[in-house]
């Protein structure tokens, strides 16, 4: 049942800066859900790219969807505000570019509704590149000792943050993001989130999370660096614990260039078995060197893959014949 002028159970939040190009997707993934008592809280912050307009027809199509219109402050700001304005005892996370699926809320919500300890839900994802070819799951922990271990490692990967739910009286509590982190400030707010309560991820894959060149990681891995140091130094001092974050900070890992990038994508669905994604980046690799030659055994690998899985039926029906 759609939720009317009482409260919704969940707000949906999701701010978007010129992202046109898969907005209709991302807002239909969230407009399908199975579980419909929620509203839809889209900052659009300042986009010039005809974002606004389609977000005012997606408005008038649906009143779950609220559009707050903004001149450009950052996506930090932007969540605060929707989070002041979010009516729902829950707050899902979302972004613009990213797939939600259909049973996503009915899922997270039954994780909460066993578990009162539970103040953040995530999942595991499956990574997509930008036409939404699967790359491979992300591979995330599940319980909350590990994601917590993971988190003050300063691993973006313990949370996806487009996918996960929090008790929004705990998002408060907390004082919502740290509008001092222009990055990372999902990794500063699950640090503090775990520090008041439970933070688990299910194992069910419950968002596509689309990896492309415009994204933040590949746009700015100094200042993401930079803003990890900060919110694990920041944790350690809360916690009183002892943290090498010089140590930890060191040995992340800085964003590959396209040909490289192309092979990575490559390796990841291959090694999958999503041989038809595999080839494409293969193909599409212009790495030379050893690139070139680690490109071609992909490509090699991949079309031996696509061969036994096209006649891999046939074959089963030959054999129970």
């Amino acid at each position: 049942m759609i939720a009317d002028a009482a409260e919704p159970r969940v707000s949906v939040i999701m701010s978007v800066h010129n992202g046109q190009k898969y907005l209709r997707s991302a807002v239909r993934s969230i407009l399908d859900q199975t579980f419909a008592d929620f509203e839809f809280l889209i900052v659009n912050d300042g986009s010039v790219d005809g974002s606004a307009r389609l977000l005012s027809k997606l408005a008038r199509a649906d009143r779950r969807v609220i559009v707050i219109d903004t001149p450009n402050q950052g996506l930090t700001k932007s969540l605060n505000l929707a989070i002041r304005r979010a009516r729902g005892k829950f707050i899902a996370r979302m972004d613009a570019d990213d797939i939600s699926l259909p049973q996503r809320f009915e899922i997270q919500l039954r994780a909460f509704d066993q578990n009162p300890e539970l103040v953040i839900v995530g999942s595991e994802v499956l990574l997509v590149d930008s036409r939404g070819w699967p790359i491979g799951k992300r591979g995330v922990a599940f319980q909350h000792e590990d994601i917590d271990r993971r988190l003050l490692n300063g691993d973006g990967g313990a949370m996806t943050h487009p996918v996960v739910m929090m008790r929004t009286q705990a998002v408060r509590d907390v004082g919502g993001y740290d509008e001092r982190f222009t990055t990372t400030q999902d990794l500063d707010l699950f640090l503090r989130l775990a520090e008041i309560g439970k933070a688990v991820n299910l194992p069910e894959i419950l968002l596509l999370w689309r990896q492309h060149p415009e994204s933040i990681n590949h746009r700015k891995f100094t200042t993401w660096s930079e803003m990890k140091r900060m919110a694990l130094t920041a944790a350690a001092q809360r916690r009183n614990v002892v943290l090498n974050v010089d140590a930890i900070v060191s040995k992340q890992i800085i964003p590959t260039k396209e040909p490289l990038r192309r092979l990575t994508y490559a390796r990841q669905a291959t090694a999958n078995r999503y041989y038809v994604a595999g080839l494409r980046h293969a193909v599409l690799s212009t790495a030379a060197g050893e690139g070139f030659w680690a490109q071609m055994r992909l490509v090699k690998t991949c079309v031996k893959g696509m061969t036994k899985q096209a006649f891999a039926p046939a074959l089963a029906a030959r054999v129970n014949h």
